[in-house]
């Protein structure tokens, strides 16, 4: 999890998750208040006041082991908080 301001990034959180076929993954910004959930359950959040602002979200994936591996991101669901 990053949080980026400008040219400024920052790693907020990272870890590992066991394969499987599917997760569903929620990301969402409320004013300063980010949070990361995996299946429902929150593995991340940070809170910055200096984003007024939230323009992109973006998903990575790495693969630490050494055998093949491979993630597709899909169902894009933006919905607009109240």
């Amino acid at each position: 999890m990053n949080i980026a301001n400008g040219n400024n990034s920052s790693l907020l959180a990272s870890g590992k998750v066991t394969p499987t076929l599917v997760y569903t993954i929620e990301a969402s910004v409320q004013g300063p208040l980010l949070l990361l959930a995996i299946n429902g359950v929150k593995v991340g959040s940070a809170s910055n006041t200096e984003l007024t602002a939230t323009s992109l979200i973006g998903l990575g994936f790495s693969n630490t082991s050494n055998t093949a591996g491979a993630v597709l991101f899909s169902n894009y669901i933006f919905i607009p908080l109240p």
